[in-house]
């Protein structure tokens, strides 16, 4: 028989059987139950709400990762337990509006701390980013510190030593830390740093100093800078400290002081010289291009050396000039220019590019040396020149003729001073070829190039064998020696061999050998004659001047002078035991 409730009803099933109460769709009340569509709408939502409290509240201990939210969290979700699972008993109807009211405040509060929970979780997220990047910042800083070749100090309102940041220098270390300027530099730069330090603490400017100092007997040269440290975080008051950086510049000061030098001998020089950039533009003349060219420097910085164009030269000219500069060589060769007065003058120009420490093309300095007036006299040689050989040429001739018909229609002593007529005029005109050879290796001004000398010796010898027959010469020589010289050498030599035939005795002997080393190649020719006299030795040589009593006689000799000096080689002389005399002719090996 069932019991009666609290409102004298009978109840559909027991206290004792409260699992099937519950799924028949009742609630458990003190004293007795009643059935859910009893208790309204407003219940069902209320236990909703409650149960996504409890939900939310779940996730939000779970997130929370600080303690202080911890107690309330947990509270909250017991209070939301609690109204689902009480056993005092819930009024129905209108009743429950507070119960529910409650439940959303919860849920409200639930819902924005969990926010707040999440913005404290992003910020610790973004404070973690941030300390990350400030480790890898210091990180840096201090690998750039180490490799900086500056040695970089703080030093506070009193100029004593904080904190050395970095020390490259033997002389700065952290033993610096503590002690005063006056300690760190000498006594006269003390003072400037000083000064410079407290006007930098001052206001804010960055001072810069330069000092030369004397360590171990070589003078070094240092630049300082300084600049204020504000750092609102530091305990020291903003502006108290002041960072300085020290870089020594002692390379630097000999480049400007060799360049000062160079400056100084360039004003001095009596050529002509121009710098220009790699765009060829002109950025300094010195006063010797002012006074060749007649263009003042400000008429011609800023300008190409375009402005001294003739146009005696064609563009494949300019082409070669660039291209040889361009590739790191020097270039050397004439030119032919025009002055601000419209004249033209000659001169022998060098232009050399300047590198950096890298290699790197910074410039290119130009020198003029002006040979015009060399070139008016080797116009005026090469016009007496042809001259005197047209002349010469013509006079001998009929000497010659005349001294023919003398001899063979005279006998005896006229006969043979005919015959010697002969034979000086015809010397004459050899010699006056020679003369002519010289003249042209003086007005060409030939340009020596790497030439292979052993067939050079083979071809003169060959030709003084067929000269003289009876001559003998021996020759020694390697198969193939390239030296820097012009193709006139191979005259040269056979000028020397037939100089030392004809000067030797009823049979002459000549002994040509090629000598090398790694940096020259020797031509010697020698002979058992009588030797050449020490007077022609001297003036060859440039030992002595030539004047009325000397001034040789050999023009053969003269132009062996010639080939070796315009080939940049040496010419001298060495006697030869018992006898004779040796010639040798000493050229740069080209394939050093």
């Amino acid at each position: 028989m069932g019991a009666k409730n609290a409102v004298g009803r009978d109840d559909p099933i027991t206290m004792s059987d409260p699992t099937d109460a519950y799924f028949r769709g009742t609630t458990i009340r003190a004293g007795g139950v009643l059935p859910m569509d009893a208790l309204g709408l407003t219940l069902v939502v209320s236990v909703l709400l409650r149960l996504v409290g409890v939900g939310l509240s779940l996730v939000l201990l779970y997130h929370v990762r600080d303690r202080r939210f911890a107690f309330l969290t947990l509270l909250l979700s017991l209070m939301a337990v609690r109204q689902l699972f009480t056993l005092t008993g819930s009024p129905s109807g209108l009743a429950e509006i507070p119960g529910l009211l409650v439940s959303v405040l919860a849920l409200v509060v639930i819902y924005y701390l969990h926010g707040y929970v999440r913005e404290e979780q992003a910020t610790k997220a973004e404070l973690t980013e941030t300390n990350r990047t400030l480790r890898a910042s210091r990180s840096r800083l201090a690998a750039t510190a180490a490799a900086s070749p500056e040695d970089v100090v703080v030093f506070d309102a009193e100029g004593r030593c904080v904190e050395v940041i970095s020390g490259n220098d033997e002389d700065v270390t952290r033993d610096l830390v503590g002690r005063s300027v006056t300690d760190l530099f000498p006594s006269e730069p003390a003072e400037r740093m000083r000064t410079a330090i407290e006007t930098t603490r001052r206001t804010g400017s960055v001072e810069r100093l330069e000092y030369t100092t004397d360590r171990g007997g070589t003078q070094r040269w240092y630049d300082v800078q300084t600049a204020r440290v504000d750092d609102p975080d530091s305990s020291a008051a903003a502006g108290d400290r002041v960072l300085a950086s020290r870089r020594e510049i002692t390379e630097r000061k000999e480049r400007e002081r060799d360049r000062r030098r160079f400056r100084r001998a360039v004003d001095a020089a009596g050529a002509a010289v121009y710098i220009t950039d790699r765009d060829a533009t002109i950025t300094y003349v010195n006063p010797a291009f002012e006074e060749i060219t007649g263009y003042t420097a400000e008429e011609t910085i800023g300008r190409t050396p375009r402005l001294l164009s003739s146009g005696a030269h064609d563009e494949a000219y300019y082409e070669r000039l660039w291209e040889t500069i361009e590739s790191g060589r020097t270039w050397r060769e004439e030119i032919t220019n025009e002055r601000k007065s419209g004249e033209r003058y000659h001169a022998s120009q060098t232009i050399a590019p300047v590198f950096d420490e890298d290699g790197t093309i910074l410039e290119f300095v130009a020198i003029q040396v002006e040979v015009t007036d060399r070139k008016l006299r080797e116009r005026q040689l090469a016009v007496l020149d042809r001259m005197l050989r047209h002349n010469l040429r013509n006079d001998l001739s009929l000497v010659l003729g005349h001294a023919e018909t003398l001899e063979d229609a005279t006998e005896g002593d006229l006969r043979e001073s005919a015959r010697l007529i002969q034979e000086t005029g015809t010397g004459l005109l050899e010699k006056a070829e020679t003369e002519r050879r010289v003249v042209q290796l003086i007005t060409e001004n030939p340009t020596p190039r790497p030439l292979d000398v052993r067939p050079m010796v083979d071809a003169a010898v060959e030709t003084v064998r067929t000269m003289d027959p009876a001559a003998t010469i021996e020759v020694e020589a390697p198969e193939s020696v390239s030296a820097v010289t012009l193709p006139a050498l191979e005259t040269a030599l056979k000028e020397l061999i037939e100089n030392a035939i004809i000067h030797g005795d009823a049979e002459p002997r000549v002994w040509v050998t090629v000598e090398t080393t790694d940096e020259t190649v020797s031509v010697r020719i020698a002979d058992d004659g009588p030797g050449i006299p020490e007077q022609e030795r001297a003036i060859l040589t440039e030992t002595h001047d030539i004047d009325a009593l000397h001034h040789g006689s050999g023009i053969g000799l003269w132009y062996v002078y010639w080939v070796t000096k315009l080939s940049g080689g040496r010419l001298f002389f060495e006697d030869r035991s018992p006898c004779g005399s040796v010639v040798v002719i000493t050229l740069d090996r080209a394939d050093r």
